[in-house]
């Protein structure tokens, strides 16, 4: 079982051949590359939001480059300082082209070979070329203002520069969940 929930019903999702389906049977498939779409085109406010292609492969090469590498590794150890259990399920909000999510994926599945790693953005075109380069982590298309995973599903959450709704935050996190921001520094728990 995964963590996603159906964007329409809010019932959890189950993986099914190639197609994730909810018991309201709603289903949502699964792209060739390794992601699925969970914006429903209802909660779209543009024809193809997110970062466009060109900005993609701008940012790519920044990146790819080192410039940001500081940032990342004090985010990846700020992610290390939250002392993750075995069976941790951590999601990157606004992952974009997987810059910050290959960093989370090395360091939690080096000491945690069970953790499952969650990478969203708005953007599809980011998805799908992140989904194609690390197939070790489950990608969606969402908003992160209707994040599309279970109640209390969550034991992290890494959100680097993606704008996010509070309220998500805490009902998706398990009771002393965490996160982590751009910033370096983890949050404090946001669960009740």
């Amino acid at each position: 079982m995964s963590c996603f929930q159906c964007s329409l019903c809010h019932q959890p999702l189950s993986l099914h051949d190639a197609c994730y389906r909810c018991v309201g049977q709603h289903s949502f498939d699964l792209a060739k590359d390794g992601y699925v779409n969970l914006l429903p085109v209802q909660f779209k406010h543009s024809k193809d939001p997110g970062d466009a292609l060109l900005m993609m492969a701008v940012r790519c090469a920044f990146l790819d480059a080192g410039h940001y590498q500081p940032l990342r590794d004090r985010v990846i150890a700020a992610v290390a300082a939250l002392t993750p259990e075995p069976g941790l399920r951590w999601l990157d909000i606004g992952c974009g082209e997987g810059y910050y999510i290959a960093a989370l994926v090395d360091q939690l599945k080096h000491h945690q070979p069970q953790a499952e790693v969650y990478g969203m953005d708005i953007a599809k075109n980011a998805v799908r070329s992140a989904a194609k380069r690390y197939r070790q982590v489950r990608f969606c298309v969402a908003s992160s203002q209707r994040l599309p995973f279970v109640d209390a599903s969550l034991d992290g959450i890494m959100r680097i520069y993606a704008p996010s709704n509070p309220a998500e935050l805490r009902r998706t996190l398990c009771p002393g969940g965490r996160a982590a921001d751009g910033d370096s520094r983890p949050a404090p728990s946001l669960s009740a």
